[in-house]
C-alpha cells in the first residue's frame, strides 16, 4: 500500500464515520484544523503500532502474504510516513499564516496586526521545532 493510498483510506473512513452528522461549514474549519489533524495523526500512529504488534504475533506464513509487514516498512516507513504528514501540516499552517500576514490591508487595526503576527510567529516556531527534531529513518 502506498502512502497516498493509506492517506486516502484514512480520509475516507473519517468522512464516512461522520457523514450522518450533517456538519456545516463552521464545523469543517475546526475538524480540519491543524490541532484536530495532529490528534488524528496520533490515532493513526496508534493503529499502525497495533498493526506492528499484530504482525509480530502472527505466524510468518501469514505475514508473508500481507503487504506492509516487513521490518523496514513497520519500523522505518511508518515513522517516516507520519513525519511526512505532520511536517506537511505544520508547513502549510506556517505558509497560511505567512500569507495572512502579507495580505493585511492598510485598514487593519493594530490588534488585528498583532494577532496575525503572533499567529505567524507561533506557526513558524512549531514548524522549526518539528524540523529540528525530525529524524528521517532510512
Amino acid at each position: 500500500m502506498t502512502l497516498k493510498s493509506f492517506v486516502a483510506i484514512v480520509a475516507l473512513f473519517s468522512m464516512l464515520s461522520h457523514a450522518e452528522e450533517g456538519l456545516g461549514a463552521e464545523d469543517y474549519s475546526e475538524r480540519f484544523s491543524l490541532e484536530e489533524s495532529r490528534v488524528t495523526l496520533e490515532y493513526v500512529t496508534e493503529a499502525l503500532n497495533s498493526f506492528r504488534e499484530l504482525t509480530e504475533k502472527s505466524p510468518k506464513t501469514l505475514t508473508d502474504e500481507i503487504d506492509n509487514t516487513s521490518w523496514d516498512i513497520q519500523n522505518l516507513g511508518f515513522n517516516n510516513w507520519m513525519d511526512t504528514i505532520n511536517g506537511t501540516l505544520l508547513l502549510q499552517q506556517y505558509q497560511i499564516a505567512e500569507l495572512r500576514y502579507q495580505g493585511l490591508s492598510n485598514d487593519a487595526t493594530e490588534d488585528m496586526r498583532e494577532s496575525v503576527a503572533s499567529q505567524l510567529k507561533n506557526a513558524e516556531k512549531q514548524y522549526q521545532q518539528f524540523i529540528e527534531r525530525l529524524q528521517v529513518m532510512d
